[in-house]
């Protein structure tokens, strides 16, 4: 780097143009040999003790620096870790180009595919951020996002990322030889007019990128300032569909010239080197140093990266975002990081969950996937149904290729535990669908109540899983007949009892039978049974009358123990209902307030409550005008038909609580009816 300053000047690259210009700034004109890397002309980038070559620049900077340590003095901190990272990270990178940085145009399938999502989304972009930043001006022109890998954006979610990723490889491996994994794609990223993005070196492990504009509006080009490996700056400007190719881990890059313009909408597609093109060395041991970083850096690599250099070991962020690229790559030389059952359960689990079809073709094609292996009391299959429905594409590729359920597969192996454990990691797993559990319930006949060896019913599970709050599985459990185990031994209790009064009915069945008095002294005065207890429609005395003469001695003896037939039983409690005043106004208050005239019609025919009881100087009809309810709501009609009226109207009327009134003293409602 030191040899590299010596010789540092600046070019522009301009689209369609490769020939070099000159920057100009406030009327000066700089030749390029009078702009320097080094001399941090065009802003503060391995110091901040810039050159007076561009006064107003220099200025920029120190405003700019000033407002974002007024927002956050942590902008301070941050902006030295940059100038840090800028003088010393390019020199512990190992270099793949000569130059570090191409510009090209992006293949057209690409830019057609950015395009419309671009142009399907764009009202939808949120703000990125908008605190203080010592590599943007996002305090003052917040950025605003639309992320690919996002399936909330009509044509996004990982399989647009993963299509980005295997367009933009194929160049970039072109350029650099290198073998590369996918690290990110970020954006669209959309920068708002006077926007400033500080020049740095992007954080490992961004190691080979591409910058793609998708769309501009803008009054003069916006440059990009790279600072190439022979230690030139040059400025880059870009047309939609340009495709700038550069080392992002060793090659200074930046836009300081603030944006004049409406936006500036760019994605980044990010690479990760894992070793030469033509090369079939095996895996290097997980957390080693990576291919790409010098022995003279890895002090400062590992203070970064504790754990080593894990890409070639994470096999499950490979198949959740669809790097099928980096997955082949893996296999191909030390298939056993993938031969454990867990790690193939979890891969198949991930592609489903995912929608990589061209995963799960090549785990099952390819690495000879069983596509009925067991993964914890399911199958794949059950899996996938359950995150996608039975209608997913991916089911059906999947049973295509020969895949069944579990109970398909081993139909007799479903036993009372492994029913638990079906249950259990259903509503543990977050994708699961509620569908599945109406599958195991409905379709396989699981009880719903099942007791587990820890003592949970399913609802209990569901309880546990969302920590006492409401979710739709126990929604389901609950409207399906599902109840909690501590009322399930209540319901042990009721039955218990039900089967207890099976039992004293027949005792007393055949005590009457025998016709034996002193066997009911013994049931009653001991046993403490219930000789009015419906037994099929029958109390004890019922039984006695058809079974013996009306004089008989137990049935004289039931009468005096005030035993009595189910007749008179259900006689008894409509009379009690009858001459209860207050529940009877209560009750009918209820229902004229909900404008229930069925409730009401029931009530004054079924169970004899008066048109005109008194409810505290109130008739039913007061309480229907009260209740704001319109002279034709069929409710007041049905009153007026039956003769109700108003307290006012009443001759002679009593004030009770749901006493009835002297029907001779009632104009039959013609006074209310003329009233209304």
């Amino acid at each position: 780097w030191a040899i590299v300053q010596l010789c540092l000047c600046v070019s522009s690259v301009r689209s369609g143009d490769p020939a070099m210009v000159n920057i100009v700034e406030n009327g000066d004109r700089h030749q390029p040999s009078d702009y320097t890397a080094f001399t941090d002309a065009s802003w503060s980038i391995t110091s901040r003790n810039m050159s007076t070559m561009m006064p107003h620049q220099k200025q920029t900077y120190e405003e700019f620096i000033r407002q974002c340590v007024d927002e956050d003095e942590v902008c301070d901190i941050a902006d030295k870790q940059r100038l840090t990272m800028n003088a010393e990270q390019p020199g512990g990178m190992k270099n793949y180009t000569e130059t570090g940085f191409k510009k090209i145009r992006a293949p057209a399938p690409l830019y057609k595919l950015l395009k419309d999502f671009w142009d399907k989304n764009r009202d939808k972009a949120r703000i990125e951020k908008d605190d203080a930043s010592c590599f943007h001006n996002s305090w003052q022109v917040p950025t605003t996002i639309l992320m690919t890998e996002e399936s909330q954006f009509e044509g996004g979610g990982w399989n647009l990322s993963a299509a980005v990723w295997a367009s933009a490889r194929d160049i970039l491996e072109e350029w650099t030889g290198q073998k590369l994994a996918g690290s990110s794609v970020y954006g669209i990223r959309v920068y708002h007019n006077q926007s400033i993005l500080t020049p740095h070196v992007d954080r490992l492990p961004l190691v080979s990128s591409a910058i793609i504009n998708v769309d501009q509006e803008v009054d003069e080009d916006w440059v990009l300032e790279v600072y190439g490996h022979d230690g030139k700056a040059t400025n880059v400007t870009m047309a939609p569909g340009d495709m700038v190719l550069y080392e992002s881990h060793s090659v200074i890059h930046g836009r300081p010239f603030p944006l004049n313009g409406k936006f500036y909408a760019n994605i980044f597609v990010h690479f990760e080197t894992m070793g030469d093109v033509d090369s079939m060395e095996e895996l290097p041991p997980k957390g080693s140093l990576p291919p790409y970083v010098r022995d003279e850096y890895l002090d400062t690599y590992f203070q970064d990266f504790p754990d080593g250099w894990t890409l070639l070991h994470d096999i499950y962020s490979m198949v959740r975002r669809g790097d099928l690229y980096t997955l082949r790559y893996v296999a191909q030389r030390d298939s056993s990081v993938i031969n454990s059952p867990d790690t193939r359960c979890m891969m198949m689990r991930q592609a489903a969950e995912n929608k990589h079809i061209k995963i799960l073709d090549f785990l099952v094609r390819e690495l000879e996937f069983d596509m009925n292996m067991l993964c914890k009391s399911q199958t794949p299959l059950d899996l996938v149904e359950d995150i996608l429905g039975e209608g997913s594409p991916v089911v059906a590729f999947m049973v295509d290729n020969g895949a069944k359920n579990y109970h398909d597969v081993h139909p007799d192996n479903v036993t009372f535990d492994d029913r638990c454990d079906v249950i259990k990691l259903a509503i543990s797993y977050d994708a699961i669908s509620q569908n599945a559990l109406k599958f195991w319930f409905e379709k396989m006949n699981y009880d719903i109540n099942m007791i587990c060896d820890d003592g949970l019913t399913p609802l209990d599970l569901a309880y546990k899983r969302f920590e006492g709050r409401r979710n739709a599985f126990g929604k389901y459990l609950e409207l399906s007949g599902g109840v909690y185990y501590d009322d399930l031994a209540k319901g042990d209790a009721v039955l218990e009892n039900e089967k207890r009064k099976d039992s004293r009915c027949v005792t007393m069945k055949a005590a009457v039978e025998f016709g034996y008095a002193e066997v009911f002294d013994v049931l009653i005065d001991e046993l403490n049974y219930d000789i009015n207890t419906d037994c099929d429609s029958m109390t004890a005395l019922d039984h006695a009358l058809e079974t013996w003469e009306f004089d008989h001695d137990l049935v004289e003896y039931l009468e005096e123990e005030d035993g009595i037939t189910l007749q008179e039983h259900k006689n008894t409690r409509k009379l009690s209902i009858r001459t209860n005043p207050e529940e009877r106004c209560m009750t009918v208050e209820t229902a004229i307030k909900d404008g229930d005239q069925h409730v009401v019609e029931f009530l004054v025919t079924k169970i004899g409550y008066d048109v005109n009881m008194l409810c505290k100087r109130v008739t039913p009809l007061d309480m229907a005008v009260n209740s704001n309810l319109k002279a034709n709501h069929p409710l007041v009609h049905f009153l007026l038909d039956r003769g109700g009226e108003f307290y006012r109207n009443l001759n002679n009327s009593q004030d009770g609580d749901g006493d009835a009134v002297d029907e001779s003293t009632l104009d039959n409602g013609d006074a209310a009816k003329d009233e209304l």
